[in-house]
């Protein structure tokens, strides 16, 4: 079988080593961790430093990175005065020796092959990371809290899976690892791929979306029943997602949901002008699950203001310019964990997949369409 030759030949390979390093990290590193085992990617970073000497940074990158150090700047100096070095502290310097030292090799690697290695080496790396975690998720092996991980790992993997050229296989794939996702219990994956799809319909064509219009239609007058089935099928299955949901639903978005906007509430009342040294993203022992809003408590009006119109610019530019790329639509996916989960601890993908939409806008080659047989040219 093809994609079996596709593994044998990329499984070894240098680039891939490395990125499938950097993906593991990602996903295992929290800010909550010891700073004693940050010895491990720091050893990696200085070796990887000493073997190569050639770095470039594009202008978009060292905004972002500017951005980025502010604000650990920021959460490190009120730390200080505020004595929170479980919080605050603790994650300046997450950002400081971990995140930004491996995303900035995570940023060389990509830049320095073309986009279809990128995309095989995240595509492999999701393969083996994805079905790996979910079988320790599933047989208890670890904490079963990391269910949303798990879940925005399948998601992102079920995306990088439509770049396939169209082979039976290929929907095989998707399908096995979908519903793996749906049997994660991670709503925020499923409202993720479902914000993806539409993002990617809105910028296709006209066709699509009149299709999508049909169909959504058609679900609307028909919903009442179509919700029962669902809810049915997901108590006698089992399936964790979608028992989620359909509570969701139910309940008018559940407990978590009016948790969140009472969160968000608070936190748009504590926004100013200047920084907020006194703010912690832990306070009340809740975290504010919107990095956009974190980050503007934080740094205050004029560096949030430029965060958020610099993230917004950058990801409406290269839809822009690159709709048919599925590596586009793999970081939109992240947009959503970012603005609806718990802070730094899942927005930390999105902001990793920042500095791969900044090099795909300066490819001048656009990747295969996430639906079509050919490729683009």
């Amino acid at each position: 079988m093809k994609f079996f030759k596709f593994l044998s030949e990329n499984l070894f390979k240098k680039s891939f080593v490395i990125i499938f390093i950097l993906t593991f990290f990602l996903y295992s590193f929290s800010f909550r961790f010891s700073f004693l085992l940050y010895i491990v990617p720091l050893a990696f970073f200085i070796a990887y430093l000493f073997f190569n000497r050639n770095f470039k940074i594009k202008l978009k990158a060292l905004i972002f990175y500017f951005l980025l150090i502010s604000f650990a700047l920021l959460l490190f100096a009120g730390g200080l005065i505020d004595f929170d070095f479980l919080v605050r502290v603790k994650s300046a310097m997450y950002l400081a020796l971990f995140f930004i030292p491996m995303s900035y090799i995570f940023y060389c690697e990509v830049d320095k092959h073309d986009l279809q290695t990128t995309y095989k080496n995240l595509l492999l790396s999701y393969f083996i990371l994805g079905l790996f975690i979910f079988f320790l998720h599933s047989n208890g092996l670890i904490n079963s809290n990391r269910y949303q991980h798990v879940g925005n790992i399948l998601a992102g993997l079920t995306i990088l899976l439509f770049g396939l050229k169209s082979k039976w296989y290929k929907w095989v794939f998707i399908s096995i690892i979908f519903f793996l996702l749906l049997l994660s219990g991670s709503r925020q994956a499923l409202v993720g791929l479902v914000f993806t799809l539409m993002v990617y319909l809105l910028v296709s064509n006209f066709k699509s979306v009149m299709y999508a219009t049909i169909v959504g239609l058609i679900i609307f007058l028909n919903w009442d029943y179509i919700f029962k089935k669902i809810e049915l099928f997901a108590h006698e299955k089992n399936i964790a997602t979608l028992i989620r949901m359909t509570y969701a639903i139910k309940s008018n978005g559940g407990a978590s949901v009016q948790v969140r906007f009472d969160i968000y509430k608070n936190l748009i009342q504590e926004i100013n002008f200047l920084p907020n040294l006194s703010f912690s993203p832990n306070k009340d022992s809740l975290l504010p699950h919107n990095f956009f809003l974190e980050y503007f408590v934080t740094s205050g009006y004029l560096l949030g203001s430029l965060f958020f119109i610099f993230i917004i610019y950058l990801f409406i530019q290269t839809i822009y310019n690159h709709k048919n790329n599925v590596l586009v639509y793999f970081s939109i996916f992240y947009f959503v964990p970012f603005n609806v989960s718990s802070g730094l601890t899942s927005a930390k993908y999105f902001l990793y997949y920042c500095l791969l939409v900044i090099i795909i806008q300066s490819k001048k080659v656009k990747y295969e369409s996430l639906i079509s047989k050919r490729k683009c040219k």
